[in-house]
């Protein structure tokens, strides 16, 4: 098998290794897609060489299988989950599979990850696609769409919600894709003109540049003056999540998806004055799988559409510098 290590200081290459070969409750799957998500970004930029294959994003084709496999067979369709609950633990039971302290992890740095043609994890993390779905969607459900599809359970939003969405990478245009499935009317905010226009062509009802122009205003205008009822802050920008709780109004619902590396400071007044509620998402519970796939199935929704690239990872150097510029929506390898 071929897979795509990088060297740091954005620097990458490919690479020859032995195919795997699966150990009981493994299966290798024989990847079809492989989305490129923000989360290996700060690896690709950062000095240190990887001595594993790179990337966390992916979806195949079941190859071979492992003793005591029982949930996938070869040839079954699959979209792939990179964190597997290891030890039963309340969290394992629960579906948060992040949070068990004993998880088995495929890349990410720690085991061979998805930029490659072949794929060695673990049965559990092996969801069965429809023939509706296609290989770009399960890749992007994996890590990005789940989460943002999370966000939106989290808040609750519905249809009758005027819900803001600052940051419109992938994970923003995810929100912006499911929001509109959900019923809701979408507001973007993001500086690159690339993906504002992404973000209209996929439902937003508006999107706005937060640089130079007056986010709030602009919802109140929108909004007749009451301001959102929701708002999902996809950047991890200090400015932005203190943009977004100001573009709620009154019992507003506020989630953080985006990392950031500076510290929040938020009047306290704002909750026992206003009643809006603040919390935060890291990764989807693997229990929404099934939700996901009905309301995309039902509304035809593929998340493909937000897709600018498509490369082989023999150009794996060219399409993570394309990514890099944020001058994209998803960037993925295609086998």
């Amino acid at each position: 098998m071929r897979g795509v290590l990088f060297l740091g200081n954005r620097k990458v290459t490919l690479r020859d290794f032995p195919d795997p070969d699966p150990e009981p409750n493994e299966v290798v799957v024989r990847v079809k897609a492989a989305s490129i998500c923000g989360s290996d970004m700060g690896r690709f930029r950062g000095p240190t060489p990887s001595d594993r294959i790179q990337g966390h994003e992916g979806a195949g084709i079941v190859e071979h299988i492992g003793d005591a496999v029982e949930n996938v067979k070869p040839g079954d369709r699959v979209s792939i989950y990179h964190h597997i609950g290891a030890d039963g633990c309340e969290m394992c039971r629960s579906g948060d599979w992040f949070y068990c302290k004993n998880r088995w992890t495929w890349g990410l740095g720690v085991r061979d990850g998805s930029f490659s043609n072949l794929l060695l994890t673990h049965a559990n993390g092996c969801f069965k696609m429809p023939a509706e779905m296609t290989y770009i969607d399960g890749s992007v459900i994996s890590c990005r769409g789940g989460t943002a599809y999370q966000g939106l359970v989290k808040i609750g939003v519905q249809a009758d919600d005027f819900l803001v969405v600052s940051g419109l990478g992938p994970v923003g245009l995810s929100t912006v894709m499911f929001a509109k499935a959900l019923g809701a009317r979408v507001i973007g905010v993001e500086p690159i003109d690339v993906r504002r226009e992404l973000a209209l062509k996929l439902g937003a009802e508006a999107a706005f540049d937060p640089v130079g122009e007056n986010i709030v205003e602009k919802v109140k205008i929108l909004t007749g003056g009451r301001l959102a009822t929701a708002a999902v802050e996809c950047s991890g920008s200090l400015e932005a999540r203190n943009t977004a709780l100001k573009c709620v109004g009154a019992f507003g619902r506020v989630v953080l998806l985006g990392m950031g590396p500076e510290k929040l400071t938020v009047d306290p007044n704002l909750f026992t004055g206003y009643d809006v509620t603040l919390t935060g998402v890291h990764i989807w519970n693997v229990r929404l799988y099934d939700r996901i796939v009905r309301l995309m199935t039902n509304n035809s929704l593929h998340l493909d559409q937000m897709t600018t690239h498509q490369f082989p990872i023999e150009q794996a150097q060219e399409a993570l510098d394309i990514f890099d510029s944020g001058r994209s929506g998803n960037v993925v390898f295609t086998f």
